[in-house]
């Protein structure tokens, strides 16, 4: 069963300013799936953290959608706040009404509803999170990817320090040598190959 838990940042009055948080939370409390819906002054602040693990843990939720500032910002703060609490940070989902609402809108029912809109389409994410496809079955599994086909070097001179590189990138098996006079004709695609 979903379990998804929404929080609202107020971010001061960056985003209270032109958006009314707890109408939004309020909205987005009725969504399909949402157990508990609550909006708060700072969530990057440490009370606000703590406020996000209590509600894991005395709610059993399996989902968050933060409406805050941008991932960029502080998704990392909120991924580690979820797995401190228990629950998968890959879990977590990001509305960024700030940048995305607050910013651009100087009215505040706009800036409300777009805020709401955002919140829903976070939400309808989490759903596929938690339950969505293939992913249900390795929810508890989810981890960061790293995509190695996308390092790569190219070498186009011999320098001690760019040796000792070439040496450390090889070791990574991402070196492909190209020959010194395709340079100079513009070819390099054995390197991108």
């Amino acid at each position: 069963m979903q379990r998804i838990g929404v929080f609202v940042c107020h971010c001061g009055t960056n985003i209270a300013g032109t958006v009314d948080v707890k109408a939004v939370a309020a909205a987005l409390r009725n969504e399909p799936g949402v157990v508990v819906a609550e909006d708060y002054q700072y969530m990057c602040s440490q009370a606000g953290q703590d406020l996000i693990k209590k509600a894991i843990r005395e709610n059993n939720l399996n989902g968050v959608v933060i409406c805050s500032c941008s991932p960029r910002m502080h998704e990392a703060t909120f991924r580690k706040t979820a797995a401190s609490a228990g629950l998968n940070p890959y879990m977590v989902e990001i509305a960024n009404i700030r940048e995305q609402c607050s910013w651009v809108h100087k009215d505040m029912p706009t800036g409300t509803e777009k805020a709401i809109i955002l919140g829903k389409a976070a939400v309808a994410v989490a759903h596929v999170l938690v339950f969505g496809g293939r992913r249900r079955k390795f929810q508890h599994i989810l981890l960061p990817l790293v995509n190695h086909r996308d390092l790569a070097a190219v070498c186009t001179g011999i320098h001690f320090v760019s040796l000792r590189k070439v040496c450390k990138i090889n070791d990574l098996h991402l070196f492909t040598p190209v020959p010194f006079s395709n340079i100079f004709h513009g070819d390099t695609t054995p390197a991108l190959g």
